[in-house]
């Protein structure tokens, strides 16, 4: 897992693809089911190995890395799914290249678990971990 102040500059290099974490850093909710999602994204990272990173923004950018992302060339539906948070966007280009209107990705949101009730990070965890398990794959195309 790579912790960052800015999401522009992340380049893909050796790794299969990219996951950025997007978060509010305003909605108290989501705060606390971040703090509980820490251990999970941990075993995700671990499961992950070296194929593909994590990046995360350390807690002070939360906003800065999410503009970033936002600033992309988002058509209105795409900026609709992306802008609900807490989710992660995978992509397969470097953050400064990526479009996503010619490039593929996938933006996985978490937030419908964060309300299901407890325990809310565990289940995350369970749909990181076939995740993981999917990435590691390279026989298959992950998009």
């Amino acid at each position: 897992m790579f912790i960052t102040h800015s999401y522009p500059g992340t380049t893909r290099g050796h790794y299969r693809c990219l996951f950025f974490l997007l978060l509010e850093d305003y909605i108290q909710t989501q705060s606390q089911f971040v703090r509980e999602l820490d251990l999970e994204l941990e075993r995700f990272t671990r499961n992950l190995g070296d194929s593909v990173p994590l990046i995360k923004s350390f807690a002070g950018d939360i906003d800065a890395t999410r503009s970033h992302v936002l600033d992309k060339s988002w058509n209105r539906e795409q900026r609709q799914e992306i802008v609900k948070t807490p989710g992660m966007l995978m992509i397969n280009e470097d953050f400064d290249v990526f479009d996503p209107r010619e490039h593929p990705w996938i933006y996985l949101y978490l937030g419908e678990k964060m309300y299901e009730g407890v325990p809310s990070a565990y289940r995350v965890g369970e749909l990181l971990n076939e995740l993981a398990l999917v990435v590691r794959d390279t026989d298959k195309d992950i998009f």
